[in-house]
């Protein structure tokens, strides 16, 4: 006699198993983050403890922004130099936020204010 779980759940079983194994990690990736404002921007740069997910978003914005622009795909919207660190990226970033004329600027999303923030900061010539 067969045991063990192979034998016990026979071949229909054992494919449903493998499917929603296979299938957990889409239906956790697929499933986007809320957008985030710049009222939660701010509040993430401003608090030591949510450093790093602020930090995380200014660089991706801004290695996203080179490679459209690398790749022809949308023309350069600030002209960063090489090597700036994060710590003043996040610099940048939180005098802009500060500056808002009224909250409701911070009602917009936080990509569009990093990209605001870099061109202000490091316009092209």
């Amino acid at each position: 006699m067969k045991t063990g779980l192979r034998h016990s759940i026979g071949r229909a079983g054992r494919c449903g198993l493998l499917m929603s194994l296979l299938a957990a990690p889409l239906s956790v990736s697929l499933a986007a983050p809320a957008p985030v404002d710049g009222h939660e921007l701010l509040a993430r740069c401003r608090d030591e403890r949510r450093v790093g997910a602020c930090l995380n978003e200014l660089i991706i914005i801004a290695d996203m922004h080179d490679v459209v622009a690398a790749w022809g795909l949308g023309s350069a919207q600030w002209c960063m130099p090489e090597g700036v660190p994060p710590a003043r990226l996040r610099e940048i970033v939180l005098r802009f936020l500060l500056a808002a004329d009224s909250d409701s600027d911070l009602d917009e999303p936080s990509t569009r204010l990093i990209n605001a923030a870099y061109a202000e900061a490091f316009p092209c010539r």
